[in-house]
This record gives C-alpha cells, sequence and structure tokens, in this order.
C-alpha cells in the first residue's frame, strides 16, 4: 500500500468527519466509522442520518447544574439521567 493511497484515505475520513460535526456522533465519530469501515460507507451513513438541532445541543450544554453535579461527557446519558431524575421528581410530587 503506497503512502500516498493512505494519506488520501485517511483524508477523506476526516472530510467525512467534518461533514458530520453536527450530527450525534459528531466529527470523531464519523471519522473513525470511514477509518473502520470505508468513507463512503461513512458518507451514505451521514446523508441517512438526521442532524442535530444547534438549539437542542446549546440548552443541554449551558443548562444549570444542580448541587453536586458534574456535566457529562456523553450528551445522551444526560438526558437519559435527567428523564429518571424527572419522573422521581414527579412520583415524589404526587405522592404527597
Amino acid at each position: 500500500m503506497s503512502p500516498t493511497f493512505v494519506i488520501l484515505y485517511v483524508l477523506a475520513c476526516l472530510l467525512v468527519g467534518t461533514l458530520g460535526r453536527g450530527r450525534l456522533i459528531g466529527m470523531i465519530g464519523f471519522t473513525l466509522l470511514g477509518l473502520l469501515v470505508h468513507p463512503l460507507v461513512a458518507l451514505v451513513v451521514l446523508v441517512l442520518t438526521a442532524p442535530v438541532s444547534w438549539k437542542r445541543r446549546a440548552t443541554q450544554a449551558f443548562r444549570p447544574l444542580r448541587d453536586g453535579e458534574r456535566r457529562p461527557l456523553f450528551p445522551a446519558s444526560w438526558r437519559r439521567k435527567q428523564r429518571t431524575e424527572d419522573a422521581e421528581e414527579k412520583k415524589g410530587e404526587t405522592s404527597s
């Protein structure tokens, strides 16, 4: 395998990753997908996935933290935790 081919392959993966910045798995996810599978397959997945709204991403990033709460690394884990906490709060309000 020639060094030119490897450089072009990695650049193609980085290009697909850059195009995937507004998607759920982001630039790193699409770059790794391109490296693992193939940049064209990653590009097809990119076209088939919907972009994440910037408004939703911004509200998650800048919402106030509660006492002792740390901001999670992945927004999906935060949403799951937030839904659980909200359900517990509602359950506590209805029982009292």
